[in-house]
């Protein structure tokens, strides 16, 4: 069936621009597997629930939906560790309010620990949001906050976690970070345009994070000859379909074959 999917999608878009995908490799696509089952370990799918921060998690994301994984949700993180001083207090209120309560709080099911995940440079955007999660969740009466990365982490964010009473560790995605790789697709400067969400910034945005995974994303860019084109990202529901195949690396040449005149933000699969 999903194959006939596929086959569907190919002879049915027009022909205008290419759907993208993300480049994943096989080595990728091992070292899915293994976060995968080094998350579950970590936390159980009865007990606990995954929070992925930001959208360099939206490839390991996907891929734990394709395989039946439901205890995870993602938060925004854009802007959350550059809020200026006077606008902390503010801030800190709308991402409660507008992230923990609306988006959060829903997936616990009677789960009574939050797993915080995210890939890492430094490890602040991981503290800010591990240390918020931790405040909003001691008063819904949960204790067990733990939080994960992958990347490289700062010793000093490491203490201040350690000072918070976070317990946290490393996740191996794999040590390449050529091109297809996990590591390269998660700071991949498109990876972000297979997110169910845009950029939310609680310092600045006044609204609730809208929440499409259906949403396919177009951007516009200029051929040699001084024509405009658009380049189509495969959406969120998309990348689901594609890892629910046993063996997503054989529809991947052919996807990026396909032509997406049709493509405007609407879900086909």
């Amino acid at each position: 069936m999903r194959a006939l999917l596929f086959f569907l999608l190919a002879i049915t878009l027009g022909e205008a621009d290419t759907l993208r995908y993300p480049s994943l490799n096989a080595e990728g696509l091992r070292n899915l597997q293994s976060v995968k089952e080094q998350l579950l370990k970590s936390c159980p799918p009865s007990t606990c629930l995954i929070v992925f921060i930001g959208r360099s998690n939206v490839i390991i994301s996907a891929f734990l939906t394709a395989k039946g994984i439901r205890n995870h949700v993602s938060l925004p993180g854009t802007g959350i560790r550059g809020i200026p001083k006077e606008k902390l207090k503010a801030a800190k209120a709308n991402y409660r309010v507008s992230v923990l309560e609306n988006l959060l709080e829903p997936q616990l099911n009677g789960r009574k620990k939050i797993h915080v995940v995210d890939f890492v440079n430094s490890g602040k955007s991981l503290v800010i949001g591990a240390q918020w999660i931790q405040a909003y969740a001691k008063g819904i009466g949960l204790h067990e906050i733990s939080a994960a990365y992958y990347g490289t982490i700062d010793r000093k964010y490491s203490k201040v976690l350690e000072q918070s009473g976070i317990k946290h560790e490393y996740i191996y995605a794999g040590g390449s970070k050529q091109e297809g790789s996990l590591m390269y697709l998660t700071k991949d400067s498109q990876t972000e345009h297979y997110a169910p969400y845009v950029a939310w910034d609680p310092s600045n945005s006044t609204e609730k994070p809208i929440i499409d995974p259906s949403t396919r994303r177009h951007y516009p860019y200029r051929e040699a000859d001084g024509s405009t084109k658009y380049s189509h990202f495969a959406s969120y529901n998309d990348l689901i379909t594609l890892f629910e195949h046993d063996d997503p690396l054989t529809f991947l040449p052919k996807i990026h074959s396909c032509r997406a005149g049709l493509l405007g933000g609407g879900d086909l699969l």
